[in-house]
Parts: C-alpha cells; sequence; structure tokens
C-alpha cells in the first residue's frame, strides 16, 4: 500500500506527512535534467569562493586528507585528491562518454543539424584553450 494514503481509521503523524512531502520535493527535484548541472554549478562556485578566501588553507588541507579503502588485511590509502582525479573522473567520463553515445545513435545528436551547434562548442571547447596556451 503507498505510503500517502490513509487507512481508514487511522491517522498519520505530522512528522510522517512533513517527511513524505520532503520526499517528493526532492523526487520532483532529482527528475529534472539540468539537476546535474546545477550542482556542479553551485559546488564550482562554491570552490573558488573558499579557495580564494581567508579560509584558503583548510581548502588546500582538505585536498591532502588520507581517505583509505581496506578490506581484510588489504588497505588502499591515497589523499582525496587521488581519489577524486583518478577515480570519480574516470567514472565521470565515462557516464558522459555513453550518454553522448547513446545521443549520437538514438537522441538529440543523431541528426546534423541538430548537432552541428554542439560538436562546434566542443571544438571551440577544445580550441579556444590550445590557442590561449599557444
Amino acid at each position: 500500500m503507498p505510503m500517502n494514503r490513509l487507512t481508514p481509521g487511522r491517522k498519520r503523524p505530522r512528522t510522517q506527512i512533513l517527511a513524505e512531502r520532503a520526499f517528493a520535493t526532492l523526487e520532483r527535484f532529482l527528475h529534472v535534467e539540468a539537476v546535474s548541472g546545477i550542482v556542479l554549478l553551485v559546488a564550482a562556485a562554491i570552490a573558488l569562493v573558499w579557495a580564494n578566501s581567508p579560509l584558503a588553507e583548510s581548502y588546500h588541507h582538505l585536498w591532502h586528507v588520507s581517505f583509505s579503502v581496506g578490506l581484510g588485511e588489504f588497505k588502499f590509502d591515497r589523499p582525496l585528491h587521488f581519489w577524486i582525479d583518478d577515480a570519480l573522473m574516470t567514472a565521470f567520463f565515462l557516464v558522459v562518454g555513453m550518454e553522448i553515445r547513446r545521443e549520437i545513435h538514438d537522441g538529440a545528436l543523431s541528426d546534423l543539424r541538430q548537432a552541428s551547434l554542439p560538436i562546434a562548442a566542443a571544438v571551440g571547447g577544445v580550441a579556444a584553450p590550445a590557442l590561449i596556451w599557444l
């Protein structure tokens, strides 16, 4: 039986009602496609402000905090920046690559006219930093 339906003769506690509303709102928010981009943009803004504030030392210290994964006698211990740069970024680009491939075969990028703007943006995103560096 769904949680949001009342059973006859039984009243739900107010905390349960509030929790259900909060989870429903969160669920609607997470189903919006732009959420991941918004979260990434907010995280980048927070990192930029933090790294350029008087608390910058704590920001740099955070990157060198040791984080380990172990099982029995085996222990793999590396700083946080390793886990993000080598583990999470690998998974991120794998997912992005799979999504782009799906879009090329079945989605909006399957039509060359629709794909021309994203292709131009990708080429510009590669060329502009290279030209600035040169």
